[in-house]
């Protein structure tokens, strides 16, 4: 009996230690053909939401840095909440350190995934549908090197300390 029970205890830890704890809530990637955003091709995002969700959003911004010649680039976010609430903001994002002279990111040979703060502790007045629009405000139509874009949505974590 106890070699049954000590095979149980074994087991359940070998697999909660195989399953990875998340409160991720939506991930959404988009790759772009040729690795160009063009300028007028917004990305939208959907997915339910109530009024127990307070959530972090944000974006994983993939790059060729041979390619993609922007130290700066703006991005228009704007947000449809199920309370019919409409929350719309310009960024401009800077993907370049001018002091170490380098491309921002976690640079994997010529690719660049940096991480980009969209909002943080976003709660809603009901349930229904969040819908979160990408806008590339970039003057110029083609905008190459841009390989992808991922909206992450995760549930916000007070004693979190956040960076901006």
């Amino acid at each position: 009996m106890k070699k049954i029970l000590f095979f149980l205890v074994i087991s359940f830890f070998a697999l909660s230690s195989c399953t990875q704890h998340t409160d991720e809530v939506f991930k959404k990637k988009v790759v772009f053909k040729d690795q160009n955003w063009k300028r007028f091709d917004n990305q939208v995002f959907e997915f339910q939401v109530t009024p127990k969700d307070t959530l972090d959003l944000s974006m994983v911004f993939t790059y060729d840095i041979k390619k993609f010649n922007y130290k700066h680039f703006p991005i228009n976010i704007t947000l449809y909440t199920p309370g019919d609430e409409i929350r719309s903001r310009d960024y401009r994002y800077n993907f370049y350190d001018f002091k170490s002279k380098n491309w921002k990111g976690e640079i994997h040979g010529d690719t660049a995934l940096i991480n980009l703060n969209i909002r943080k502790g976003l709660s809603f007045s009901k349930a229904g549908k969040l819908k979160i629009v990408l806008e590339n405000k970039n003057s110029r139509v083609d905008n190459p090197g841009i390989i992808s874009l991922e909206l992450k949505a995760v549930r916000f974590e007070k004693n979190t300390k956040h960076s901006k």
